[in-house]
């Protein structure tokens, strides 16, 4: 056996040296494992694909390209600078003479131009001395740095005056062998034109190629120095979020794969070299959002992890809170619409609606409107009167629908009612004189009571409005109608109708300005409309046991037992009532949609909405229920049945949960939940926020009120709306007053296409206060809404702002002024009747004129324009009606504006002066 070597080591050197290789050897293969791991990154054979792709793409780019050339002309072109350098090579001693001239007067003025430097730095030099010597001793001791100065000064103008003349002299020669030359130039530039795409497609070809450069680029650990497989990233510096309690930015890093997606033409390739969809949009260089700006996340994935397909829309919502309209994002803004029109807001708080009033209707007189009988059925089921009703169900749900929560769920309704009608306060109203229904009927369907509510044979008519959804169509912005004879008393109906904010001062009901008689019929037709079932509903008989149960358990949450004992024994059945009904109340969070007594001052009852789609996954009890543990899960399930995290759990009656249940349907859960998920704590720096115009904020605040008061449901504004326009059609067409489906369109309320432009904004401001009769074969009237001054100005604004006309005062004549008496009469004419004129007339009223065509080719009152219209859209209109409202009716008398065209010898068959003579003569009527 070897001796061990030790020397004078304790240690065992040759078991040291043992250790120390496999050391350094697992260090040597770490490191190569590293390096390796590092090359063999997954992103690396997507750019490698990629670049084979980018091949194809140009290649097939560089033969559109080159069979896009006319190659007869580019044949042409190269023969044309062949004959050039032919011609040329016979003139090779008079180009090399002018070169050499060229060259030899380019070094003398290089010489010169040297020389004017040297001496407009000794120039510089002598000035400062002379400066600086008469400075400190005077202007006789400085004459010799003077004279030296003056000196320099003539050497610099010396060798000014020979750079100028040596610069004329090789400008000539330059100016010589380019007119020689120019006919070969020309067509070399041409030639170089048109191969300037495909030079360039050929340059990305070669940049393209697999060779050795690119092989060692890429090599093992040669791929740190300048690799061109390499990750791509953008930093977003607007774009923030808490890294350890540190603001840090945003890093995307999408494209380091998803290399196609910022050009569309990529777009027939499979994931991920795809071109992104919607770049107009999103991650597009010329995008609203550029990736460079936000990420090729393009907002919707600022979270980690990255949002679902479905969950796209839900990024807008950080930026776009307060839009109004969002069609660039039709589910989050159909969401959006959900949640305000069921009154999401009303328990819980959403940044959006932080102002926004109650959403049902106020129940401070509910004694004068229905009786307690009705009111117990609808509250303990308001699905069973009307199944489209927003008023959700609280009763008898998943957790409370055994036998012993049926009887008490009656006797909480029972309580809820009482409470209501104790607190309620009567309202005086007119007493309902007798109507004629079948008159009432006829009103109703053509006065435009249907552009808001559905009833009757229209309550299948959803088909008639295109943008029609449950909950948030225009034809469901008020109540289905539907049996409100077995609802409401006559006197409440026909006070509301002719003063719904006699009822209710926050109602966006507008007035119709109907006589005692239009308001007698048709309350008349409405209280006929009824419900057999609902026509004698009674409250049932309860279990006082049950009642005193509930009450004792609500009084033990604010006494001890015995004194809650003590209590409800010297309470009688109203106290209790009373009692009962304002703690129910406040648990079911009623006040967040309806105005009840006693409730003014009080709070949601909701979780806050406000932050979130960024709450913990562990913050969300699923319960018992087999969900994956994911927020949109949970909040889809939430929605569909929001009592079922409850199931199989023990709990006491208190802790149950309490939200309703819309039975909402797949398509308005998807809807909902979208908008949800975008409310997060994600911080937005201005610099990333949309900044809004002046114009952009005009048009938002007008498109607020336009929704609140749903002026959509009868008139198109900006390409939407107009529901109330096909349910007319439909109806006259039935009833054979027309013969085609578009004929019925024209009694329907005009398109507000371009009314900004075409009316004047006091005249606009004056008839959205106090409506007047523009067109009068309309039955349709337009309502008088109770528009604040605030909200006048808004809306008169709005529409200006939408066709970016002048608002409010003009520079140019838009009204009636003094025009030439002489082209007004000539206007006159040419509007008239008269043979060979345009016979304006025939179409249009003017005051009490009726005209000749039938009613579905009638116009507005030409009478009316002068205070009505703007000059300047009147020219537009008559030279092109199509172009600013599609479909019209007005004829396009002026498609061809060239002189001689025209209609009136007397204006020299002008266009143009025709024109003008119409709008003279129609700005001039009644001034």
């Amino acid at each position: 056996m070897a001796k061990k070597r030790k020397g004078i080591y304790a240690r065992d050197i040759d078991r040291l040296n043992m250790w120390f290789a496999l050391v350094a050897l697992a260090s040597m293969l770490t490191v190569v494992w590293m390096i390796w791991d590092d090359y063999a990154a997954p992103w690396k054979p997507y750019q490698r694909q990629f670049r084979q792709i980018e091949r194809e793409v140009t290649e097939q780019q560089l033969a559109d390209e080159q069979g896009a050339i006319d190659q007869a002309l580019l044949t042409e072109v190269r023969e044309q600078r062949d004959a050039a350098e032919q011609a040329l090579s016979e003139q090779q001693d008079v180009i090399g003479q002018i070169d050499s001239d060229l060259e030899s007067a380019q070094t003398k003025l290089d010489l010169a131009d040297q020389n004017l430097r040297f001496a407009r730095s000794a120039f510089d030099s002598y000035r400062w001395a002379f400066e600086e010597a008469r400075k400190k001793e005077g202007e006789e001791a400085a004459a010799a740095e003077r004279a030296n100065m003056e000196g320099a000064q003539a050497d610099l103008a010396t060798f000014s005056a020979e750079v100028e003349v040596l610069t004329i002299e090789r400008d000539a020669h330059q100016a010589r062998l380019e007119e020689i030359t120019a006919a070969r130039d020309q067509a070399q530039s041409e030639i170089s034109a048109m191969n300037r795409e495909i030079d360039r497609l050929r340059g990305r070809l070669d940049a393209l190629r697999f060779d050795w450069v690119y092989s060692l680029r890429n090599a093992p650990f040669l791929d740190g120095l300048n690799p061109s497989l390499r990750i791509n990233q953008v930093v977003l510096e607007n774009i923030r979020f808490d890294l350890n309690f540190t603001d840090a930015p945003q890093v995307d890093r999408c494209e380091t794969c998803h290399l196609g997606a910022r050009s569309a033409e990529y777009e027939t390739y499979e994931q991920p070299f795809t071109s992104h969809p919607q770049l107009d949009l999103f991650v597009g260089d010329n995008s609203i959002h550029p990736a460079s700006e936000f990420g090729w996340e393009h907002i919707e994935q600022w979270e980690w992890p990255m949002r679902a397909n479905g969950e796209i829309e839900s990024g807008c919502v950080k930026c776009h809170l307060k839009d109004t309209w969002l069609p660039d994002a039709p589910k989050l803004e159909y969401g959006l619409e959900l949640i305000e029109k069921l009154g999401c807001y009303g328990c819980h708080e959403l940044d959006r609606w932080e102002e926004a009033r109650n959403r049902g209707p106020n129940l401070s007189h509910l004694v004068s409107k229905i009786d307690a009988a009705w009111a117990y059925n609808w509250v303990i089921n308001p699905k069973s009167f009307r199944p489209e009703t927003p008023m959700p169900r609280f009763f008898n749900l998943a957790n409370t629908s055994d036998a012993y929560w049926r009887e008490r769920n009656q006797v909480e309704v029972e309580a809820i009612v009482s409470y209501l009608f104790e607190v309620a306060t009567p309202i005086e109203l007119d007493s309902a004189p007798g109507g004629d229904a079948a008159a009432g009927e006829q009103l109703f369907d053509s006065v435009g009571c249907l552009g808001c509510h559905m009833i009757g044979e229209f309550e299948a008519g959803d088909e008639l409005e295109p943008d029609a959804a449950r909950f948030a169509g225009l034809r469901h912005h008020g109540p289905d109608l539907s049996a409100l004879g077995s609802k409401v008393t006559a006197d409440w109906l026909y006070t509301w109708i002719r003063n719904p904010s006699h009822y209710w001062d926050e109602t966006v009901m507008p007035s119709l300005r109907l006589s005692r008689t239009e308001a007698a019929d048709i309350t008349a037709f409405l209280m006929g409309q009824t419900d057999p079932d609902w026509d004698d509903v009674s409250m049932p008989v309860l279990d006082p046991a049950i009642r005193d149960e509930v009450a004792l358990e609500y009084l033990k949450q604010q006494l001890p037992a015995a004194d809650a004992e003590e209590r409800l024994a010297a309470m009688s059945k109203a106290n209790k009532l009373q009692y009962l009904g304002e703690r129910l109340i406040s648990r079911y969070g009623c006040m967040g949609c309806h105005t009840i007594p006693g409730f003014e001052n009080a709070g949601r009852i909701g979780t806050s909405l406000s932050n979130w789609g960024s709450k913990p996954i562990t913050r969300l009890d699923f319960g018992l229920q087999d969900l994956p543990h994911e927020r949109r899960a949970f909040l889809v399930e939430k929605l569909r049945r929001p009592r079922i995290f409850d199931q199989g759990r023990v709990r006491t009656h208190q802790a149950l949960l309490k939200m309703p249940s819309y039975d909402l349907e797949p398509a308005e859960i998807e809807a909902i939940a979208t908008a949800i998920l975008g409310f997060t704590d994600q911080e937005m720096l201005p610099a990333a926020m949309p900044s809004p115009t002046p114009r952009h904020e005009t048009i938002a605040a007008g498109r607020a009120i336009v929704d609140k008061f749903n002026c959509r449901g009868c008139h198109i504004i900006e390409d939407r709306g107009g529901a109330i326009r096909n349910v007319i059609a439909e109806s006259m067409l039935a009833t054979g007053e027309v013969s085609s489906r578009s004929a019925g369109l024209v009694f329907g309320p005009p398109n507000l296409k371009s009314e900004g432009a075409r009316t004047q904004p006091d005249w606009l401001y004056r008839f959205f206060r106090a409506p007047s009769i523009v067109r009068p074969w309309l039955k349709v009237r337009m309502p008088t809404f109770s528009f604040t001054d605030e909200q006048l100005n808004a809306l008169t604004a709005y529409f200006s702002a939408l066709d970016e006309a002048p608002y409010p005062f003009e520079e140019t004549f838009t009204t009636a002024h003094e025009y030439p008496q002489d082209l007004v009469r000539e206007g006159a004419i040419l509007a008239s009747d008269q043979e060979g004129s345009l016979q304006c007339l025939a179409c249009h009223f003017q005051g009490s004129r009726q005209p000749r065509v039938p009613p579905t080719q009638w116009a507005p009152d030409l009478a009316l324009a002068a205070n009505r219209l703007r000059a300047e859209w009147i020219d537009q209109w008559i030279k092109d009606p199509q172009s600013l409202q599609p479909g019209t009716n007005m004829p396009q008398f002026y498609s061809n504006l060239q002189p001689g065209s025209g209609y009136w010898a007397a204006l020299g068959n002008d266009p143009q002066k025709e024109i003008s003579a119409l709008v003279a003569y129609l700005m001039s009527i009644g001034t």
